[in-house]
């Protein structure tokens, strides 16, 4: 009787691992057709479209305008501290802010090719242009600027660098409270160097 047992506890196991073994097959066959199978259709959202974190807060979003559509990263703020777009030229921009959502940095396409500015908080600051509005012959152009108004005001030392070229040459503009050109150990002033009247 008790090899009668053994015998049928055996069988039993044998019949319990054979039925395992089948479903690791079929398990393994499901996955080869898996990886044969042509890939499916890629995940399609529709903007204006929003991701928040688990507390609500706007994260990213895809922004449509009539003139903008854009992808837009959010600060812990809620401003929008970068964007990656294109805009109303079909031209592409990249727009960085600051924390109160003020433009600081923009790289965009003008109709005369690149332009690239870089301000500061208060206004100002520098902008690099690949060519020139109307002038198919412009090189490119280098302005540093202070910030033109401060409360309405030109402030007394607002002044510009303006340094351009084009077919026919270069150009260097400096307007401002004072002139000061530095060579080496030598430094010239605006009243060093004297007045020269345009004709």
């Amino acid at each position: 009787m008790n090899d009668k047992m053994t015998v049928q506890a055996l069988e039993e196991r044998i019949g319990q691992m054979e039925a395992r073994i089948r479903r690791l097959e079929e398990q393994l066959e499901s996955a080869a057709r898996t990886e044969t199978q042509p890939a499916t259709q890629p995940i399609q959202l529709v903007a204006p479209l929003e991701i928040r974190d688990s507390e609500g807060r706007l994260l990213l979003d895809l922004h449509v305008e009539r003139n903008d559509r854009s992808v837009r990263l959010f600060n812990a703020g809620g401003h929008v501290a970068a964007a990656l777009g294109v805009d109303g030229t079909n031209g592409g921009y990249l727009a960085l802010r600051n924390y109160e959502g003020e433009l600081v940095g923009l790289w965009d396409v003008e109709s005369y090719g690149g332009r690239l500015q870089v301000l500061g908080n208060q206004g100002g600051g520098v902008f690099l242009h690949g060519g020139e509005a109307g002038n198919d012959d412009a090189g490119g152009q280098i302005i540093i600027t202070t910030p033109e108004q401060i409360d309405g005001v030109y402030p007394s030392n607002a002044g510009h660098l303006f340094i351009s070229t084009d077919s026919e040459g270069a150009e260097v503009e400096i307007e401002g409270k004072q002139l000061v050109i530095r060579l080496g150990d030598v430094t010239f002033t605006s009243g060093d160097i004297g007045r020269v009247e345009n004709d």
